[in-house]
């Protein structure tokens, strides 16, 4: 993967880390209304994401240091 790649990849994975902490969010106001097992449900899909994606970036950043 060349620079260019890296950097377009990091940038795609700070902003799904972002959408999937949105998530998260309103998985707490799914909470609030009642709905308990889809508020659980997405809570989960969206945090298991979350450190699914920084260990991709954690990955990718130790590889650009590398060169």
């Amino acid at each position: 993967m060349n620079k260019v790649q890296k950097e377009e990849m990091k940038r795609i994975i700070e902003e799904q880390v972002r959408l999937n902490e949105s998530a998260m969010l309103l998985a707490h106001d799914v909470l609030e209304s009642g709905d308990e097992d889809t508020a659980f449900a997405l809570y989960d899909i969206a945090h298991g994401m979350v450190i699914g994606l920084n260990g991709l970036r954690q990955m990718l950043w130790a590889s650009s240091e590398k060169e």
